[in-house]
């Protein structure tokens, strides 16, 4: 039966198995600053020249494809069908701009997607910053691969009057999107495009239950350019005369709740020190050490009464390495670490972050060289550990 609710700010949620509006109703009132805070990246990596309409394309996809079932935690299965509608805005570039032609005319875009997983597991809208790249181009073919991550908003998600969907925790979550696919110009228009994609969404462990949802699906669509396709210009990176180091520090905090569904939120703070040098001119290799002190497991080691020294046992070090690739503005750095100290009854000895970073002070020829912010994701193989904000400085 459909259930009428009208909240204390005043609009109209319906809920039934078609929640479209009540989600469209968040995204519009609740998280407009969100929304504006992605958008950000697509105008950053155009530096200050936003893409005129000969470098837009609108495109759209279908994917097809099911839920995997990753733990044998969670109470139901996921159906056998699910699927996946996605409007795309790309900023196709062809060597304009420097940074274009120095990294092969990447493709930046900002991307609305509507997930239907299911009757129990519900609906999601998303929205999210991407990067796509073409691993081999000729002629009219072309081979790409694409990386992205937002915010999306789940219909349904644990309560405990329905402990039975244990999938998420929590309405608002972190959304991934990881793709590859083949691309054919049918006319200086249109092109198709065919291939297979994995979409992620989960909160990051910030309210539990955090199981996720990953849906693997085929996916066909159309990209549309409304001047045509235009001709690329490369131009390699000039090498640098020598090469340079810099010296980064990072600061994060994380809230992850406790080991129960709606329990109190711990905050988890991590510095980072590290070492850096560019290859290609812009992108990053990074090697360097953290130290995090987790709230989150002191709280939980107080609960039991361990008798320890309870900062030291939730203090955890980890060496790491890493690569940044920079696009104008932002960086997408990916980061591999081992634990040099783990965290009391820690089983993981390895882990990695993927995130986003977005660079508002540039001077390279003073002392202080970079300032730059955002969200960074920790798991360990596929499960989520936390979404940490970072603020970094490099020198």
């Amino acid at each position: 039966m459909n259930r009428m609710l009208f909240n204390n700010k005043g609009f109209l949620m319906l809920r039934s198995q078609n929640h479209f509006l009540f989600l469209l109703l968040i995204f519009v009132q609740k998280y407009f600053i969100i929304i504006l805070f992605l958008v950000v990246p697509i105008c950053a990596i155009a530096q200050s020249n936003l893409p005129t309409l000969d470098e837009l394309s609108f495109d759209i996809k279908y994917c097809g494809g099911a839920v995997y079932k990753h733990t044998n935690k969670v109470n139901f299965d996921p159906p056998p069908f699910s699927q996946e509608v996605e409007f795309s805005v790309t900023h196709r570039t062809y060597g304009k701009r420097a940074w274009e032609r120095y990294n092969n005319c990447p493709a930046p875009s900002i991307n609305f997607c509507f997930s239907q997983y299911g009757d129990m597991l519900g609906n999601a809208i998303s929205i999210y910053p991407g990067i796509e790249w073409a691993v081999i181009q000729k002629n009219n073919f072309a081979w790409r691969a694409k990386v992205g991550g937002g915010i999306g908003v789940a219909s349904e998600r644990w309560t405990r009057e329905d402990t039975l969907n244990n999938y998420l925790g929590s309405r608002i979550n972190n959304f991934t999107v990881l793709q590859t696919g083949f691309n054919y110009a049918l006319t200086p228009k249109i092109e198709i495009q065919a291939g297979g994609r994995m979409s992620h969404i989960s909160n990051g462990a910030f309210r539990l239950p955090n199981f996720g949802i990953n849906l693997f699906s085929a996916f066909v669509g159309v990209n549309y350019y409304p001047l045509g396709i235009q001709k690329k210009v490369y131009e390699r990176p000039p090498k640098p005369a020598n090469r340079t180091y810099n010296i980064g520090l990072r600061s994060s905090v994380a809230w992850g709740e406790e080991n129960f569904p709606d329990g109190p939120l711990s905050r988890i703070y991590t510095q980072t020190i590290y070492v850096a040098t560019p290859f290609k001119r812009n992108h990053l290799f990074f090697a360097g050490a953290d130290i995090a002190r987790n709230n989150k497991a002191r709280s939980g080691y107080s609960y039991n009464m361990i008798d320890k020294n309870l900062a030291w046992a939730a203090t955890a070090t980890s060496i790491f390495v890493g690569v940044e690739l920079r696009y104008g503005k932002v960086g997408i750095p990916f980061q591999a670490g081992i634990f040099t100290k783990k965290l009391l009854n820690q089983d993981a000895i390895w882990y990695q972050k993927f995130g986003f970073q977005y660079y508002f002070y540039n001077r390279e020829h003073y002392f202080l060289k970079k300032l730059y912010a955002g969200p960074m994701l920790k798991s360990n193989k596929i499960n989520a550990d936390y979404i940490e904000f970072c603020l970094g400085a490099m020198f």
